[in-house]
């Protein structure tokens, strides 16, 4: 950065005398003039400019990319997303097909950063809210029994299930041509058909490994399940998950309300409409042992 010069002038006063021009002149003496002093300046500092922060790197992300930009206040983890942080980030739009009943729809993604801390914000269309994921539903003759898809073949229940949304990202770049073409190169579709119908998530080669956030409606609504992806392949009997697994649980979670047998739902909760069994789900703290009576 330039520094500003500054020019400081001294003025130093001078007198001075004048004879004029003429005859003999008159012996006189010169009148005595009064000292005069050198106005005195006193130094003064340059003033010291307030450091500024280098201008940001200007970044240019491929076309599509999702961009985090800086905030100054984080957003608000609410749902409502009427943040300013919001309103000023840019996003990225997602075509998303494939779903039950050949359901399409448009989702957008958008995402911010604070400090060491990144939020991102996905909103879709969706003419139901999915809150119930294979609930428990009273029968006529007082037995109970689990809502169920009748053509799920393992893993595509589409009658009464939950919305779900993950990310995947590639760990220190082990997964060979992830750059390109995302998780695509990890999902497998087709195979093992005759059991699982949308085929098997694996990275191609040993080592290639992935970081999984995988976000559930129902399950885990304010929390994320942290899981990762590595090279195993299928096995009906020891790896139906294939390459997809979960990292050691520390902290809240879920589990199916079920009795130890799987025949009865074990709890209820003062906050669970009789009627229509939402929201979906029972809090922990919230659970009262249900009367099988």
């Amino acid at each position: 950065m330039q520094k500003p010069t500054y020019l400081i002038s001294l003025l130093i006063l001078t007198s001075l005398i004048v004879a004029a021009c003429g005859g003999s002149p008159t012996a006189t003496t010169a009148p005595t003039q009064a000292p005069t002093e050198v106005p005195t300046e006193l130094p003064t500092e340059a003033p010291t400019e307030a450091p500024t922060e280098p201008p940001a790197p200007t970044l240019e992300a491929p076309e599509g990319a999702l961009v985090a930009y800086p905030v100054d206040a984080a957003p608000t983890l609410d749902g409502v997303a009427d943040d300013e942080a919001w309103a000023s980030a840019g996003e990225t739009t997602i075509s998303v097909t494939g779903g039950a009943n050949n359901f399409s729809t448009d989702a957008t993604l958008k995402a911010v950063y604070s400090g060491d801390t990144v939020y991102f914000l996905l909103s879709y269309a969706d003419p139901s809210e999915s809150w119930f994921r294979s609930p428990w539903q009273k029968q006529e003759d007082g037995s109970w029994a689990l809502v169920t898809d009748p053509n799920d073949k393992g893993g595509d229940n589409n009658t009464a299930y939950e919305d779900k949304f993950s990310m995947i990202w590639s760990i220190e770049d082990s997964i060979q041509g992830f750059e390109t073409t995302g998780c695509f190169v990890a999902c497998h579709a087709g195979e093992n058909s005759d059991v699982k119908p949308y085929g098997n998530k694996y990275t191609n080669a040993e080592g290639e490994l992935g970081d999984i956030w995988h976000w559930k409606s129902v399950r885990n609504d304010g929390q994320i399940d942290d899981q990762y992806l590595d090279s195993t392949r299928f096995d009906a009997e020891n790896a139906r998950e294939a390459g997809r697994k979960s990292d050691a649980n520390d902290g809240g979670g879920y589990v199916n309300n079920a009795t130890e047998d799987g025949t009865l739902p074990a709890f209820t909760s003062p906050a669970v409409d009789p009627a229509t069994g939402a929201p979906g789900y029972i809090l922990d703290s919230e659970k009262t042992e249900l009367d099988q009576a």
